[in-house]
């Protein structure tokens, strides 16, 4: 070997070694800071999406037997806000004598873009019914200048981060290409380098009150991505539109004071509007959300339900604009259960 071999030979051998001891330092970092696997560096997911991390693990076993349905949602859906996905499967157990193994991943502050990432990364199951509630997250979104806005929600700070993630499947032999990423992004956000829509109440200043929802081609983007997957793994879709009401008379100080319609109620805790965004321009833009449902359904065929246009808009089926009161559950769960019992092909084989 040459010289100029041997040289070049040294250097490389010294950038594997540097490579090498960067993905070990990255390694340990999860291991030791988050409890990450040492050798299961994908399992970083689960820290983003807890309540999907036995699926992500692999380690829920599918009854052969029973009806395999998943649910993808944000806090309607969850246990806290009356766990309707449960009651929905026991009401189609009752209706129709086949046993339901729900898969309940809803978690409150999702969106349609959190939904996707998951269902991806879900790959190695299979599912009867693909459950998708969503809408009022994703408006929250338009809460930001125009110029800041992205497609993919990676003006959050939270959105950034698991993007990158979702950029990575390589995650399975290598983790020092996110790690990157990671560093970028967390370096940027601690020394202001980039500034992030709030995660919390949007910034006064950036409030949306006017002009087109941001959000439209965003939302149609992730839902439609979501019936693909769904269409490539032979899996239905069932889509409802979101239900909302505001109240007559609406305005934080009145819905704090509890002088509104909705149904007086501590726990769970109800929210105003402006959690969301202005309170005359999220209506609006949740309303072009389920237009976007609309189409879609229509488009790939699926099980569609306008709920929406379904739900009563009374104050008593409510605690705030998007929750339901126990009315409401009830009345979603029954609408849902009926629907789905006539028309699911599933419960007629």
């Amino acid at each position: 070997m040459s010289s100029r071999n041997r040289k070049w030979a040294t250097w490389a051998l010294i950038a594997v070694m540097a490579v090498a001891e960067c993905e070990l330092a990255t390694r340990c970092f999860w291991k030791f800071m988050y409890g990450v696997p040492f050798f299961k560096n994908e399992q970083v997911m689960c820290l983003y999406y807890p309540e999907a991390k036995l699926m992500l693990q692999k380690k829920i076993q599918q009854d052969p037997k029973a009806l395999q349905v998943l649910v993808l949602g944000a806090s309607v859906m969850t246990a806290q806000y009356g766990n309707i996905p449960r009651l929905l499967g026991s009401a189609i157990t009752r209706g129709s004598g086949r046993p339901v193994q729900m898969y309940n991943i809803s978690r409150s502050s999702l969106s349609s873009r959190d939904s996707l990432i998951k269902y991806k990364n879900l790959g190695d199951y299979r599912f009867d019914l693909v459950i998708f509630y969503h809408g009022i997250n994703d408006t929250r979104a338009n809460n930001v200048p125009e110029a800041d806005f992205r497609d993919d929600y990676s003006h959050y700070g939270w959105y950034d981060a698991v993007n990158a993630l979702d950029r990575h499947p390589e995650m399975k032999w290598i983790s020092l290409p996110f790690m990157l990423e990671y560093l970028r992004i967390s370096i940027s956000a601690k020394l202001g380098l980039k500034k992030y829509m709030p995660s919390e109440w949007p910034d006064e200043n950036w409030v949306r009150r006017e002009g087109p929802v941001q959000t439209e081609g965003a939302f149609l983007k992730n839902l439609e991505e979501i019936l693909m997957i769904a269409k490539r793994r032979g899996e239905k879709v069932f889509l409802m539109t979101f239900c909302h009401y505001k109240a007559a008379g609406y305005s934080r100080e009145a819905f704090e004071r509890g002088e509104l319609d909705y149904a007086a109620i501590k726990r769970p805790q109800p929210f105003p509007i402006e959690l969301w965004g202005d309170a005359n321009f999220i209506p609006k833009a949740l309303d072009v959300s389920n237009q976007v449902i609309r189409r879609l359904a229509a488009k790939h065929q699926a099980l569609f339900l306008d709920m929406e246009r379904v739900i009563p808009k009374k104050g008593d089926y409510f605690i705030d604009f998007c929750h339901f009161s126990s009315k409401g559950v009830v009345a979603f769960k029954d609408v849902a259960a009926i629907y789905l019992l006539k028309n699911w092909s599933a419960l007629k084989s």
